[in-house]
């Protein structure tokens, strides 16, 4: 459901996620509102095809999937994380969200990630954004929460927690 400002700086800050990209990295794109869309079948290596790929579909993303169905889209990113542990440092999801959420919405997707190892980033964009209940969920998976202003650009929060969610550890 995301509009505006909000949807033209997530354009951006994918496409800066696809120009820092390299070999060690795995990446997928998930569109969510009352439904969850990929955007490649599964998890792909940073390749530069792959971020060429990245760059060239950036600016199709839409929001036109009504709603904001967060845990639904947590579940889908857990699953699509599930057996690719050996191949990668560190897996972290990085989620990018203007809409409201409710504590019971993330209760499964919260204890699976926190289960297996997995650090959930969190990019609360205006003020609609339920940074009350996402600082929480970040936290419980040794994440942290940025929050983003719709006009101003959000690129430079997706690039610093793409930089946490690289670490091994906590930063």
């Amino acid at each position: 459901s995301m509009t505006g400002d909000a949807i033209l700086q997530s354009r951006q800050a994918l496409n800066a996620l696809a120009e820092c990209l390299g070999d060690e990295d795995r990446v997928q794109v998930l569109r969510f509102g009352s439904s969850t869309v990929p955007m490649f079948r599964r998890p792909l290596k940073g390749t530069l095809r792959v971020s060429e790929a990245l760059q060239s579909l950036a600016d199709t993303v839409d929001s036109d999937l009504g709603g904001t169905e967060i845990g639904h889209a947590l579940d889908s990113a857990l699953d699509a994380l599930n057996g690719l542990e050996s191949q990668c440092r560190s897996q972290a999801i990085i989620l990018v969200t203007d809409g409201a959420v409710q504590p019971q919405e993330l209760i499964v997707a919260k204890a699976r990630a926190a289960d297996a190892g997995i650090r959930i980033f969190v990019v609360a964009v205006g003020s609609s954004a339920g940074a009350d209940v996402l600082a929480p969920l970040a936290e419980s998976t040794r994440a942290v929460l940025e929050r983003a202003v719709p006009a101003e650009p959000i690129d430079a929060c997706v690039m610093r927690q793409v930089r946490r969610a690289r670490e091994t550890v906590p930063l």
